[in-house]
């Protein structure tokens, strides 16, 4: 292809960064390789994204393809933006998404910024996702849909590139199958073709999130924020049942740490952060007829309407649901078809549309559930 233009690629030293950044060079373009560091210390032993043998692949897998590589050193911007946020989150009674800020603010904030110093018109990643680009009678528009493999889907953590953002950032592998990015990376001879997915959040070990929130509020010495003391379990009706060791340790649809004896399975329902309490009862009780979004964004600039139906995926691994959607003032209500389990505050709610001609569905906006509704639609 000729008159290609510059592309910075982010290689995560995983294998789906590194064929993007291949495939795309193989197009014409001149690609750049960067890769992040994003935590202080024992990044290791975590298996993060920017851990130092993820950042040894990643320059193995640049001079494989043939492209200079870079490394930054975003681990301040990281614990500001991302750890912080996780921390105050949970201390707040609220179920964060670290993914969607890293995303948002480190990975496509910062490294467009520095795409722009090396003269660069794209940024590229391995994210699965789809670009699409629709010609218009007066102008060219640029549409956010799901992989073509959706069992790797990510579009839902990116519903805050609007059109003009899209327009510079390209998402090779959203086109492609797992089996067939393997292949490809094979092919190529690649160093991490058979390396493992990233399964967990990059800075908590384990998953376990109660050892990483005690731990990290000991060293900040947070630990007397009170929503990390023991506070009261309650039932619906109000009766005090049990106690707990802090708010920052639940998360709405929760049954694990409860120690609760009673006839049935109790989940968290409520967190009450002002009070330290939690809230419990039988699973029926967990369901939501809709949900309050805000800190909203429409990928085209506006919604579709002000009244509006769609599908509404309310975190990373729910099925979008048919849902009415009614935009007010900056904020978004979402009213179900059918209620929807543990609607948790603090996480994304993010508004699909179906494409009868792509057979595929397409993000157009998304927004930080506030609260969630219980009550029956009149």
């Amino acid at each position: 292809m000729e008159n290609k233009k510059k592309v910075l690629v982010a290689l995560s030293g995983g294998v789906d960064s590194s064929v993007a950044a291949a495939l795309l060079k193989e197009e014409g373009y001149e690609v750049i390789g960067v890769t992040l560091r994003l935590l202080k210390k024992g990044a290791s032993e975590f298996g993060c994204c920017g851990n130092p043998e993820d950042i040894a692949i990643a320059k193995r897998g640049a001079e494989r393809i043939g492209v200079p590589h870079y490394v930054l050193d975003y681990a301040v911007d990281f614990e500001d933006t991302v750890i912080n946020y996780f921390v105050d989150s949970y201390l707040n009674g609220e179920t964060p998404n670290p993914c969607l800020a890293c995303n948002r603010f480190i990975k496509f904030d910062k490294l467009k910024t520095f795409a722009q110093t090396l003269d660069c018109s794209f940024l590229a990643t391995g994210h699965y996702a789809r670009i699409i680009k629709k010609n218009h009678t007066e102008k060219e528009t640029f549409h956010l849909y799901e992989s073509v493999d959706k069992t790797k889907d990510q579009s839902y953590v990116l519903y805050h590139e609007t059109n003009s953002e899209l327009a510079t950032t390209l998402f090779p592998v959203g086109f492609m199958n797992k089996s067939e990015i393997r292949e490809q990376a094979r092919r190529l001879s690649l160093p991490n073709a058979d390396k493992k997915d990233s399964q967990e959040i990059c800075f908590v070990p384990n998953r376990d999130y109660h050892s990483f929130m005690k731990t990290t509020l000991l060293e900040r010495k947070r630990d007397h924020h009170p929503n990390a003391h023991s506070g009261p379990i309650k039932d619906q009706q109000g009766c005090v049942i049990g106690s707990h060791e802090g708010v920052a340790y639940f998360t709405v649809g929760q049954r694990k740490g409860l120690k609760l004896t009673t006839k049935e399975p109790y989940y968290v329902t409520n967190l009450d952060p002002k009070s330290n309490t939690v809230v419990v009862g039988p699973d029926k009780e967990g369901l939501s007829t809709g949900l309050i979004a805000n800190d909203t964004t429409w990928i085209a600039g506006d919604p579709p309407a002000p009244v509006f139906s769609a599908f509404v995926k309310i975190r990373y691994k729910h099925e979008p649901t048919p849902a009415t959607i009614t935009v007010k003032n900056g904020t978004f209500e979402v009213r179900f078809d059918d209620p929807q389990r543990a609607v948790s505050p603090g996480q994304a709610a993010v508004i699909y549309r179906w494409d009868d001609h792509l057979q595929a569905k397409e993000v157009i906006g998304g927004g930080k559930i506030q609260s969630a509704l219980k009550e029956v639609r009149r």
